[in-house]
């Protein structure tokens, strides 16, 4: 790294002869305390006894060094660049093998000499670089060297992890680049490349930003692909916790502001509901409706035949569930159902191919794993939405089965979904389809979207577009589905799918309509490229690549064969700030001017 220009520095009388003192007890090694002391103290006494105009310095302003922000630094006789003692030897111990010139020069050639703490960290005396920084050292004035002391250090002597925290505990910037510009390399990135694993972390401690790029990288892409596993993992650790902080963070200010609106509820109720004396208040059921008289709480709907009848705190849960639901014409007993072959399975429940032994209907039944309250709740949630959809995209709702060993939801059979259409058969699928697809996912959400109050579905993804008989688009899968309410999920049980959600989501902030549409646009790369989104990358990796360092998924400089040149602008701009996507009302009207193009 070359070194600027830097003026001789005139120091007049005993505070030149001080420094010199430090300067040639720094260029022997000297590591006893007293004797640093000693020399330190000879330099504060010599400034504070030399004659100063007024309002001046013994140390001129051009003999200071440059602040990394450009500022004008506070005057100190350690921040003087200093003409080295004669006959210093290069330092050779450097931790690459090199040598480093212990005399710095301008680009004349001319001395230019050193700061006492950058000569300090030239011979790696952490016992001066300790003294210095206590004595009022400047630990981020730039000298003779191009960059600031822990960039030095970082880049020449990268093992040295003491004397790079020492610099950090004193204050040094963690995100100083080699030429103190923006457009060089930081201390992390320096520390990547040097696989330097105990200096990352040092400097992730201190706050080092992940996000600085260099050479269009930043520190965590760089260890990907140069494999710095050890430094990668650390990385991933780090924006992993920092995001699952701001999830507990949100999620603690929602209780709070939760548990004040129940008090503020209660208080009211109170007031209102006050019976006289003598008067006994009507019986009340958990949700609040009236309750008939003689009406049995506990009851339980039918069971199939052999089963039993439940523990009493699953029937208990089973007639409260039903309550919540309201009505009750939809309720299919579990008796009417003929169980056929299961067609898919995950994290949300198991769907199956069934028939009603009433009406011979074929339909699909999704069976949900309602072990415990927050598993009902869900359950619950997807099927008092689905009651309420009717539109041509959203899967149709046929009825719900609500049991003491079963808790299922029926809807329309579609056998297959996009994602299989896309990426599991190598069948070519034409452009104008492609593009209607994307079109009915528009619509179907813009009905979710402009709903009152909007359902953000927090889950698009190719598995959850259904196709079918006639290739016609059904959005589905709404368990994790909200009434744009404030939820706190972990990240390890987050809400969604991590290699569709949007940045803001993987951060941990707000999950609102416009992370739909992000979600959207990966759906529209998966109908571009026909590939798995981000396959090879752990939830901790998006949270570091997509969440926090803002990477998105490559497009193609062209566009494919058939495919429309706006289809790529349009993935484009769902990659966008929040605040830049479009609206999915604005998506349906881009894709319809697109297939009347195309057709």
């Amino acid at each position: 790294m070359s070194s600027p220009a830097s003026p001789t520095i005139p120091i007049d009388g005993p505070t030149m002869d001080a420094l010199m003192a430090l300067m040639r007890l720094i260029a022997a090694g000297v590591t006893d305390d007293d004797a640093i002391n000693d020399a330190l103290g000879g330099v504060l006494g010599a400034d504070s006894d030399s004659p100063q105009p007024a309002g001046t310095s013994p140390v001129s302003s051009a003999a200071l060094g440059r602040s990394p922000t450009g500022e004008t630094p506070s005057v100190s006789p350690f921040d003087a660049v200093v003409p080295l003692p004669a006959d210093v030897p290069d330092v050779t111990d450097t931790d690459d093998g090199g040598s480093v010139p212990t005399e710095a020069t301008n680009t004349d050639g001319q001395p230019m000499g050193l700061s006492p703490l950058e000569f300090a960290v030239l011979r790696q005396n952490s016992h001066v670089v300790t003294g210095l920084l206590k004595a009022g050292a400047s630990v981020d004035y730039i000298g003779g060297f191009s960059c600031t002391a822990l960039c030095k250090c970082c880049y020449s002597f990268h093992k040295n992890v003491d004397l790079i925290r020492i610099l950090l505990a004193a204050g040094a910037n963690p995100d100083a680049t080699t030429n103190n510009d923006t457009h060089s390399a930081s201390c992390l990135i320096i520390s990547v490349v040097k696989n330097n694993v105990e200096a990352v972390k040092a400097l992730l401690e201190y706050g080092a930003d992940v996000s600085y790029e260099w050479k269009g990288s930043n520190a965590l892409a760089m260890a990907l692909d140069f494999k710095k596993l050890d430094i990668a993992q650390l990385f991933e650790n780090f924006e992993y916790r920092k995001a699952q902080k701001n999830r507990w963070e949100r999620y603690q200010n929602q209780r709070r502001r939760d548990a004040e609106d129940r008090e503020a509820k209660l208080d009211a109720l109170r007031s209102r509901s006050a019976a006289p004396t003598g008067e006994s208040p009507t019986p009340q059921p958990v949700d609040g409706r009236s309750t008939p008289t003689g009406r049995d709480e506990t009851r339980s709907p039918s069971h199939a035949a052999g089963g039993g009848t439940g523990s009493p705190r699953s029937v208990r849960e089973t007639a409260q569930l039903t309550e919540n639901l309201g009505a009750m014409d939809w309720l299919v007993p579990l008796s009417d159902i003929e169980w056929g072959q299961q067609i898919s399975a995950g994290a949300h429940g198991q769907v199956f191919r069934v028939t009603l032994k009433s009406t011979g209907d074929i339909v699909a039944l999704k069976r949900f794993p309602c072990h415990d309250a927050r598993s009902r709740e869900g359950f619950r949630r997807e099927v008092e939405l689905l009651t309420k959809f009717r539109h041509e995209n959203i899967v149709m709702f046929k009825g719900a089965v609500i049991d003491a060993d079963v808790s299922a939801m029926l809807t329309e059979l579609c056998t297959e979904s996009l994602f299989d259409r896309l990426e599991r058969t190598s069948a070519p699928i034409p452009w104008p389809v492609r593009l209607r697809w994307a079109r009915d996912i528009a619509k179907g959400m813009t009905y979710l979207h402009t709903r009152t109050p909007a359902v953000v579905h927090r889950d698009l993804k190719s598995m959850n577009v259904l196709l079918d008989g006639s290739g016609t688009v059904k959005l589905c899968d709404f368990g994790i589905a909200r009434l744009r309410e404030h939820t706190f999920v972990m990240t390890q049980h987050i809400a969604g799918s991590p290699s569709w959600m949007a940045p803001e989501v993987l951060r941990g902030d707000d999950f609102g309509p416009a992370s739909d549409v992000y979600s959207f646009g990966v759906v529209l790369w998966e109908l571009l490229m026909r590939q798995v989104p981000w396959p090879n990358k752990n939830m901790a990796q998006l949270v570091g690549l997509v969440g926090f360092a803002g990477s998105t998924l490559e497009l193609p400089d062209r566009a494919p064969e058939g495919c429309p040149p706006q289809f790529i602008d349009i993935i484009r701009s769902c990659f966008a700030k929040p605040e830049d996507r479009p609206s999915f009302r604005s998506l349906r009207e881009q894709l319809d001017s697109l297939l009347v193009d195309v057709d």
